[in-house]
């Protein structure tokens, strides 16, 4: 028996269905060809956790290297980049001036630290006690070697330096005629021509004067060797010396506190130290005065640097090193406290605050509003300082005019001068010391003014 056609078709749809599923239909044309879909994102992972990496137990307790970091952070997070910043400036500025350290002179660094212990393993022991590997440590020593060397070169002397400094202190050089002088004090005139009448008769001079003389030298026979005028004790005595003939004792001396009999032995005219005499004095003297601290030099190189500290822990080295730029002034020996800091004015002069300066120099002041002029007298001079002026003027009678390369300005209601030439014309000496970054001002304090000082004027307070 045949299925019925009914029974059939479905069949042949059921089985036909399927087929047409899995088939790709063929493009029609004009058509937009299909787009595939998209892979669906699979969401994204859980980081893992980073191992947690023991450093060290204490009865079973661990400290993390997380612990570690933070207390090296917390408590030496400063010292440890200022090393750091250190090494480098000195191995830039090394690098810089053309500086090395060759392996030989590294070797002996080495070596002569080691020598300091028993043995090697006292040396080792030590390193590893400082937290040294022996490459880091011999990394130090060519970086303390490099150090050495810049600072070496900035206390070098030259011999135009010398030179310049020999004509500049003549006097120095300059050596007074000399005496080698016997002397005998006594406390009478009486007394005096006894001591005189025993060295007529022939008695030795320094036989008599360990006698007699009330002298301090009458110890060593009254000898008070080769002596210039200046170091006799008193000016008659002195002019004696000076016009006797050696050999020949004098009659008594009136002086203060006493008499004298003097003998002249022997005289040395006064002369003039050779150049080549003095150099050695001069160089020591020279390199004295530009002789550096290892700070010091450090702070050179960290103010001429660009230096931004970015780490969290260090950030108090950032204004460190920013207060390094900062200009002070310091007279005699006293470093002022300013209202307002040095500034330097785009032809590269420096200004400070007029009054302050002026005041600690001991110089009394007076305001003029009516033309905006300060002025400043000191025991050695008067000056008179005018806002908005390049010109100073000097003196009370008989005026002179200089030039102080940059005017007076009012910055804020405070005046600024540019401090070199009206403080010389005061009286002061005035130094720039670059190492230091300030201004050093000395004034004699023969100079300083009468402490009866003339009231302020209106509006020199503002100043």
């Amino acid at each position: 028996m045949k299925p019925p056609v009914l029974v059939c078709l479905l069949l042949a749809c059921l089985l036909v269905v399927p087929c047409l599923a899995q088939t790709t239909p063929a493009p029609v044309r004009g058509a937009a060809r299909p787009r595939p879909a998209a892979a669906a994102t699979p969401a994204p992972a859980t980081p893992a956790a980073p191992p947690v990496v023991i450093q060290a137990t204490v009865n079973g307790s661990p400290i993390t290297a997380t612990q570690v970091n933070q207390t090296l952070a917390n408590h030496w997070a400063t010292p440890i980049l200022r090393a750091i910043i250190e090494e480098r400036l000195v191995r830039q500025e090394a690098r810089r001036q053309g500086i090395k350290v060759p392996p030989e002179a590294v070797q002996a660094l080495l070596e002569a630290e080691r020598s300091k212990f028993a043995s090697q393993a006292a040396f080792e022991r030590q390193l590893r006690a400082q937290g040294y590997t022996a490459q880091a440590y011999i990394e130090k020593l060519m970086t303390e070697a490099m150090l050495r060397q810049l600072m070496d070169r900035v206390s070098a002397v030259s011999d135009e330096e010398i030179s310049r400094y020999y004509l500049d202190h003549q006097g120095e050089f300059s050596k007074a005629a000399q005496a080698h002088v016997f002397l005998i004090g006594t406390a009478t005139i009486e007394e005096a021509y006894l001591v005189r009448e025993r060295l007529a008769a022939g008695d030795k001079f320094d036989a008599v004067a360990r006698e007699l003389s009330k002298h301090a030298s009458k110890d060593k026979g009254g000898d008070l060797g080769w002596v210039s005028a200046a170091e006799l004790p008193d000016k008659s005595v002195a002019e004696a010396v000076m016009t006797m003939e050696p050999g020949v004792v004098s009659s008594p001396l009136r002086a203060t506190g006493g008499f004298y009999i003097v003998m002249v032995k022997e005289r040395r005219p006064a002369q003039i130290v050779a150049l080549a005499d003095a150099r050695a004095q001069i160089e020591a003297t020279l390199q004295s005065a530009k002789l550096v601290s290892r700070d010091d030099y450090l702070a050179v190189l960290a103010r001429k640097a660009t230096i931004q500290v970015n780490w969290a822990p260090a950030k108090p080295l950032q204004q460190e090193y920013e207060r390094l730029s900062v200009i002070s002034v310091v007279v005699n020996g006293k470093r002022l406290e300013l209202p307002q800091p040095p500034v330097k004015m785009p032809n590269g002069t420096l200004v400070v605050p007029a009054k302050p300066v002026l005041q600690a120099a001991g110089a009394v002041l007076t305001w003029q509003p009516k033309d905006q002029s300060l002025f400043a007298q000191t025991a050695l001079g008067k000056v008179k300082i005018t806002v908005n002026s390049p010109r100073l003027i000097v003196g009370s009678d008989k005026l002179e005019t200089r030039d102080m390369k940059q005017p007076a300005v009012l910055r804020d209601g405070t005046l600024f001068m540019a401090p070199r030439v009206p403080l010389e014309a005061l009286g002061a000496t005035v130094t720039w010391d670059a190492i230091r970054n300030r201004l050093v001002v000395d004034m004699p304090t023969e100079t300083m003014p009468s402490p009866t000082v003339p009231p302020k004027p209106a509006g020199l307070e503002r100043q």
